[in-house]
């Protein structure tokens, strides 16, 4: 009996001692390297843990986040935000005595993309500004810019482009336009575009070119006329000065080839060419000169020639009458002193007469049209201007 128990007791002691000295393993898969995009988008990496021994599981880096389950570990990134990449990540995973293993995880840098303006654009109606230029910065071999609108116009260059608009004739603003630029994956930047309507008839013009629908009083940016015609794709714009020179005579009664109906500007150049245009001679078109000389407005030119104030041609003075309705609303809304109202009898036209002795006038007061002597006294003179 002793010697039953005694082999019975020595053979647990062996197996205990078997056990205790059975060697740790330790593997994982899969093991080879991780990498993870720096917007960490993908779907955790799964380890699978074989061991026979208790083990643990930890990252050097807190970017690089590790979960561990049963039998495996499952391994994640935080996205990477910055201009550069994250220090490189160690996972080690441990089980006692066993050989640790090592897996590396790395993270790519962000595609980057910025511009040097993502304030919102403004064009105004005729888009007589220059192009905006804006430039790219990118980490991306390549990127894009559209717009969503089609006046608003984008050309690709090297590391910029180039913003532009079409001219809005309108008396609506466009839709506000969208340029998208791209670049791999990173945040589009958006930029938005914005054109201004067209003015309209009746709407008041001021010195910087700049128009309103209600009178602005502003000293540094005075209103220098009314709107009387549109501008198109085709003709210019006008505007009626807001004052007018009371009793002054067209000129000498010769022909001078001012007999242009449809366009001033013709006609006073017709004026100017004239070896004796003085002020005595032609003195209608000297105070149009000195409206000019005033600095009200800028000049603008056509085909090579200067356009400032001028007188009316036939059909512009008969457009007047037709809109001085409007152009009267629009003058009861400045001060007094700063307008005189288009209602007086008799008014200048710069075009001719065949024989040069008389010039076309139009009676506001009652709508008569007529050819008056050059020399008449008694009629008004209005100047306009092209836009």
């Amino acid at each position: 009996m002793k010697k039953i128990l005694f082999t019975f007791i020595s053979s647990i002691l062996i197996i205990s001692c078997a056990k205790e000295s059975e060697e740790a393993f330790l593997s994982v898969s899969p093991s080879t390297a991780i990498h993870f995009s720096a917007e960490a988008k993908e779907s955790p990496v799964e380890i699978e843990v074989n061991s026979n021994k208790l083990w643990e599981v930890t990252s050097n880096q807190a970017w690089c986040i590790v979960k561990k389950g049963t039998n495996m570990f499952a391994v994640s990134a935080a996205p990477n935000t910055k201009e550069t990449a994250p220090k490189p990540a160690t996972i080690t995973v441990t089980a006692e005595d066993a050989k640790p293993v090592v897996i590396n995880v790395t993270q790519a840098i962000p595609d980057l993309l910025s511009v040097s303006s993502n304030s919102s654009i403004q064009f105004s109606a005729f888009a007589t500004e220059a192009p905006k230029t804006i430039y790219v910065t990118t980490n991306q071999s390549s990127w894009s810019v559209v717009s969503d609108q089609t006046w608003c116009k984008v050309t690709k260059e090297n590391n910029s482009f180039i913003v532009s608009a079409s001219p809005n004739f309108s008396e609506q603003p466009p839709a506000v336009a969208t340029i998208t630029v791209s670049a791999g994956n990173a945040i589009p930047v958006k930029i938005d575009a914005i054109q201004l309507a067209a003015p309209k008839i009746g709407d008041f013009f001021y010195e910087d070119g700049s128009y309103s629908n209600d009178f602005i009083s502003n000293v540094s940016n005075p209103c220098v006329g009314i709107v009387f015609r549109k501008r198109t794709n085709t003709q210019t714009g006008l505007i009626i000065y807001p004052k007018q020179e009371y009793g002054i005579k067209w000129g000498m009664q010769i022909i001078t080839g001012a007999s242009n109906n449809a366009d001033g500007v013709v006609n006073y150049e017709a004026i100017r060419s004239q070896p004796y245009a003085t002020k005595t001679a032609f003195p209608a078109f000297y105070y149009a000169t000195s409206i000019s000389a005033l600095g009200t407005y800028s000049v603008i030119h056509r085909d090579e020639i200067e356009v400032n104030w001028y007188i009316p041609a036939k059909d512009e003075l008969i457009l007047m009458y037709e809109n001085r309705e409007a152009i009267n609303s629009a003058l009861g809304k400045m001060p007094f002193s700063m307008r005189d109202t288009f209602i007086d009898y008799w008014n200048w036209s710069s075009t001719e007469s065949l024989d040069g002795n008389e010039a076309f006038v139009i009676a506001v007061s009652a709508g008569t049209q007529s050819y008056l002597p050059k020399w008449s006294t008694y009629i008004m003179a209005r100047v306009i201007h092209q836009f």
